[in-house]
């Protein structure tokens, strides 16, 4: 009886020409999902690629916030300078009163309009660093629209409509006083006082 045929490939080949892996010799290589990949391979200084590759995503997303800080420290600044501004310059308002001629001149308009404009600009380009709530938002703004237009009324006092920005400021004005005695008689006592209402009752006992 003879032997049964056999094929002149060893099975391994045979198989590699099928499916294309690996020769007889060559030892299999294990096939690591993403995962396994990322925590059995390490780098040199003890991270594995996952923990590197999340600090490739990650580290780009620090730069915006960077930028804003320094936006907003930069803005900080130039609130501080409009401020000082404005003190120096109704400093010098004050100094040029006692000049003779200073009162009737063309000038003095825009000497008493300097100091009103700076602190308007200041306090409203503030409340972007500040960011407070919405309904102390509202007062901040009246109050600063109010001495922009007071300002602008100083400025060009010697035009009829003039009068229109002064009477503007005024109604700014009294609409934003109102809003704030108001909100501050809605308070406790306790809040008005400055003090938390446990101490109150302290004081009292």
């Amino acid at each position: 009886m003879s032997a049964p045929l056999t094929s002149a490939s060893p099975p391994c080949l045979t198989e590699r020409r099928r499916m294309r892996g690996p020769s007889c010799g060559s030892t299999p290589r294990p096939i690591l999902t993403t995962t396994s990949t990322a925590h059995a391979s390490v780098l040199p200084g003890g991270r594995s690629h996952l923990a590197d590759h999340t600090a490739r995503i990650t580290a780009p997303v620090a730069k915006p916030h960077r930028h804003g800080q320094r936006r907003r420290g930069a803005l900080r600044w130039i609130v501080l300078g409009l401020a000082y501004f404005s003190l120096a310059s109704a400093a010098v308002l004050l100094v040029l009163d006692e000049a003779p001629g200073f009162l009737q001149g063309r000038i003095r308009g825009v000497v008493s309009a300097t100091p009103l404009l700076a602190i308007g600009a200041a306090f409203l380009a503030a409340q972007i660093v500040l960011r407070p709530a919405p309904a102390e938002l509202v007062k901040r703004i009246l109050l600063s629209v109010a001495f922009l237009l007071w300002g602008a009324n100083a400025l060009f006092s010697e035009y009829v409509w003039a009068a229109l920005l002064n009477d503007a400021a005024i109604v700014l004005f009294v609409i934003d006083l109102a809003l704030i005695t108001r909100g501050y008689l809605r308070q406790p006592a306790a809040e008005r006082a400055g003090h938390p209402a446990t101490r109150g009752s302290e004081d009292r006992s």
